[in-house]
This record gives C-alpha cells, structure tokens and sequence, in this order.
C-alpha cells in the first residue's frame, strides 16, 4: 500500500509540476524536497516515459508537417503562380507555414535538450536543482505546444482559403 501510495504521489507530482503554475525551487519546503528525493527513482521512470512519447510525437507531427508542405502546400502555391493565378492568402499561410515549422524545429531541439539536461540532474541529492530545471523544461514544453496549435491554425486557415478559392474558380 505504502508503495502504491508513492508511484501515486510521484505521477502526480510529475503531472502538477509540468501544467500547474511554476514556482522556484527556494519555494519548495523540506517536505516537498523530501517527497523529491524518496521518489527520485519513480519521477525519473515517468519522465522517461513521458520523454519516449514526446519523441514519437515530435517525429509524427514533423514528418506530417513535411509531408503536407512538400507534396501539397508548396506545389499548389508554385501552380497557382506559375498558372498567373497567386493567392496573397495561399500565399502568405505558405510562408508562415514554413516559419512555423522551423520555429517547431528550432523549439522542440530546445525543449529536448533540457528535458535531457533535467534527467542528467539527481533528483535525490539535488531536489531543488533538479526541481528549478522541471520548471524550466515545463515552461520549453508549453512554448512547444503553443506553436504547435499555431501550426494547426494556420493548416486549418490554409485549407480554408484553398476551399475559398476553389469556389471562385
């Protein structure tokens, strides 16, 4: 029971301290870094887990962002001009499109490499640091979501606009 009570603690602690508000780790008390490092060993297997997901879907979205840009919004917008028929919006949604996509790159490298620099810290002598470094990755990870519902906007906007245009022409 004593153990069941502990793998709960710690998933939720792992669960509250990557979407609750952040905090710093002078604002942990003895008992919070107490909790910290007895389920060091339980926290670090969530993470993990949590950081096999993140790659899995970090390579799904890229290779679906790639695939929708090189084989459908990138030669639509080279027929559209190439037919004297550009879109400004087509247009547009393709370049922020492909900014989008290198900003998710570029974030999701960064986002990696903390997440690997917070499992490199041990939690259960170094509580506080180990605990400063979650705050920072938590914050990386919902910059990372952020941009990808930007991207989404935007393909749903490209969509949209391509549907608008097929019922002008």
């Amino acid at each position: 029971m004593k153990r069941l009570f502990s793998v709960f603690f710690a998933i939720t602690f792992i669960f509250v301290t990557f979407f609750a508000p952040s905090a710093h780790a002078t604002d942990l008390s003895d008992d919070q870094k107490g909790v910290i490092s007895q389920s060091c060993s339980t926290i670090k297997q969530s993470l993990n887990t949590l950081q096999r997901t993140d790659s899995r879907t970090r390579s799904y979205l890229g290779s679906a962002y790639q695939t929708l840009i090189s084989d459908y919004i990138t030669p639509l917008n080279v027929n559209l001009a190439r037919n004297a028929n550009p879109s400004a919006t087509i247009s547009a949604l393709h370049s922020n499109i492909l900014n989008t996509r290198e900003e998710f790159i570029q974030q999701f490298t960064d986002y990696s490499k903390s997440f690997e620099e917070l499992l490199q810290i041990d939690c259960q002598t170094q509580p506080e640091d180990f605990y400063e470094k979650l705050v920072e990755t938590r914050k990386k990870r919902t910059a990372l979501a952020s941009i990808v519902r930007t991207m989404h906007d935007y393909l749903e906007n490209h969509y949209t606009a391509v549907e608008a245009l097929e019922e002008d022409l």
